[in-house]
């Protein structure tokens, strides 16, 4: 999954899980989707609006200082709701291609896809990935990340 790094983990998992319980808690329920894409739409128009920086009158002034650090702006809310989304289109789309070839998810992220020429359908037009499968991978990956080590085993001769 692709996390902007100006964006906290913990935003992104708490925004998720926000859209999630609003979209199961509408009736009828609202797809996950939907939801994260009305709330993006709300964060841009709340950008479009601008912003307030200073106001004077009767000869009085008053200044607002910007966003400090660790205050997350409305740029970044709707840059996160987009990541959540385009997130949430690739595994919708990963999660249904396994599931019409019959192939276990959890594999296919870890070894990689099979050789194109073994894939058999199994199933043409797979049952509808539910958005609390989605859900449930985006929330094993939203992690953050705490350290990093180079691999270079497959780049023996």
């Amino acid at each position: 999954m692709a996390i902007s790094a100006d964006i906290p983990t913990w935003f992104l998992r708490s925004s998720l899980e926000d859209a999630f319980d609003a979209a199961k808690a509408t009736n009828p329920v609202t797809a996950l989707r939907t939801k994260l894409r009305a709330l993006e739409t709300a964060a841009r128009q709340t950008i479009a609006q601008g912003s307030l920086a200073s106001v004077s009158a009767n000869g009085r002034s008053q200044t607002y200082a910007l966003p400090g650090a660790g205050v997350i702006t409305p740029m970044q809310t709707a840059s996160a709701l987009r990541t959540l989304i385009d997130d949430f289109d690739r595994v919708k789309a990963f999660l249904t291609a396994c599931a019409k070839y019959g192939l276990d998810a959890e594999s296919v992220e870890e070894n990689g896809w099979p050789d194109s020429s073994s894939l058999v359908e199994v199933m043409p037009a797979p049952a509808a990935i539910t958005d609390q499968a989605v859900f449930n991978w985006m929330m094993e990956r939203l992690q953050a990340v705490s350290e990093v080590q180079s691999d270079y085993t497959h780049l023996r001769a």
